[in-house]
């Protein structure tokens, strides 16, 4: 579902919203699951014909076009709709959300599956990342598109994976002005799951923590791989920032968890239990610097950023002004917290990050002995209330990096309401709130389209 806010032109609100028209969108209103998605398989196979004709669909046909995950942008002002699969790119009209068409990717074979956050260049193209199921010898292949040009894949570097017949789960990469870094988790995905005949530990995931974690360093410019290993294993979806750090290391800022339990925590089934009812909390996670340095005989080191005090040991969907990605001196990253004890995150918070260096590092759930340099902190709050992702707007002519606003839709799970709420990025003090129509879902990811923004 596609949901827009113009908040420009004559001053008066204008909500709207549509469901991207997908073929698996269209076969579930006339109550068919055509696809296998990610944690519900379509279903169990009844025989062996129907397990392979599932195997086939699932690793060289038509996995889903579900284009539920994120919205960009592109350079010429087309507007995608994106999911985790080739085929899930649609061209939505960016006046009343209404899908046009597919999106037709060419070029270079990058795989069945990319990211959903692809990531923008200086130029106005994008670079992203790329994952190849359908064969014994499984490879990452990270890619770039022109803005003149934007379905056109340039393969950049093509990356082996560490288990050549099992891949694992990509959603999101780093990119600095002259790297990508391309962070490979243990959590190759359990095709038996996918195709409904057993249950993996972590939805569609398995967790094998003594592969470690890859490091993959890109070079942009002449496609060079630099691979490292982390023997400490962790699980993340969001990264803050990613940039290029004095002495010619690499630090990248995400948020990190012990393991793949948050997706496990994140089904509708416990997610869905009525208001006040007692369910499991939150797994813990934080907001942590790995440090690649240089020096491949060099330990990466793992520092955590945030104060476990504030956030309630959970951060996730962390975002900066757009206008400081890939700074290393960048200052703040807004994210989602909690309120223990809760099974979502229920509040917004500001991270002021310090320039002093940690006293050691620390694991998502350590308590307030892992929080480095006394990191200050903001946040927004209100009972019974979920906020989306939050989406950091600069102010026109702004020169402090915390000069802009958030805007963040907010669920009332008592209420049953959604309402959007703009937020002084600097002091998190709420500006406005504009309660919508009905009711929306939590949502994933979105976007500012700055058309109208004052001058």
């Amino acid at each position: 579902m596609m949901t827009k806010i113009n908040l420009g032109g004559d001053g008066v609100p204008r909500f709207s919203n549509r469901f991207v028209r997908s073929d698996a969108f269209e076969g579930l209103r006339i109550g068919e699951q055509l696809f296998a998605e990610f944690g519900t398989p379509r279903r169990r196979p009844t025989n062996p014909l129907e397990l392979v004709r599932s195997l086939f669909e699932l690793i060289f046909a038509a996995p889903t076009d579900n284009a539920s995950v994120n919205t960009v942008r592109l350079a010429d002002g087309t507007r995608l709709a994106l999911t985790e699969t080739r085929r899930g790119s649609f061209v939505i009209n960016g006046a009343d959300l209404s899908t046009e068409r597919r999106f037709e990717w060419t070029g270079a074979a990058t795989g069945q599956l990319n990211t959903a956050h692809p990531m923008r260049t200086p130029d106005g193209g994008f670079v992203n990342v790329g994952t190849d199921v359908g064969s014994a010898l499984c490879s990452y292949h990270v890619y770039r598109t022109r803005p003149a040009t934007p379905e056109v894949r340039e393969i950049i570097a093509s990356i082996p994976c560490a288990r050549r017949a099992a891949p694992c789960w990509l959603h999101s990469f780093g990119l600095t002005a002259t790297r990508a870094v391309v962070i490979e988790q243990p959590t190759p995905y359990d095709l038996p799951s996918m195709l409904g005949m057993a249950k993996a530990a972590y939805t569609c995931l398995q967790w094998r923590p003594g592969d470690g974690v890859r490091i993959h360093l890109v070079d942009l410019a002449t496609g060079a791989v630099e691979t490292r290993r982390v023997a400490d294993p962790f699980f993340f979806f969001h990264i803050a920032n990613t940039f290029d750090a004095e002495g010619g290391g690499v630090s990248v800022d995400l948020a990190l968890y012990d393991d793949p339990s948050i997706v496990e925590a994140l089904r509708l089934q416990r997610l869905s239990a009525p208001a006040g009812a007692a369910v499991e909390d939150l797994p813990c996670s934080r907001l942590t610097r790995l440090h690649i340095p240089a020096d491949a005989s060099a330990a990466i080191t793992r520092t955590s950023l945030d104060d476990v005090r504030a956030t309630g040991g959970f951060v996730d969907f962390p975002v900066t002004n757009p206008r400081v990605m890939a700074d290393a001196a960048y200052k703040f990253v807004w994210a989602i917290a909690a309120n223990r004890p809760t099974r979502l995150a229920n509040k917004l918070i500001k991270i002021e990050l310090r320039a002093e260096p940690p006293s050691s590092p620390s694991r998502a759930t350590d308590g307030e002995g892992g929080r480095t340099g006394g990191a200050k902190t903001n946040c927004f709050a209100e009972p019974n209330c979920f906020p989306s992702e939050p989406v950091f707007v600069p102010r026109p002519g702004a020169t402090s990096e915390d000069d802009g606003v958030l805007l963040c839709l907010l669920n009332d799970e008592v209420a049953r309401t959604t309402s959007l709420v703009v937020l002084d990025a600097a002091t998190m003090a709420l500006q406005a709130r504009l309660r919508l129509p009905r009711a929306l879902p939590y949502g994933f990811h979105g976007d500012w389209e700055p058309e109208y923004m004052p001058e």
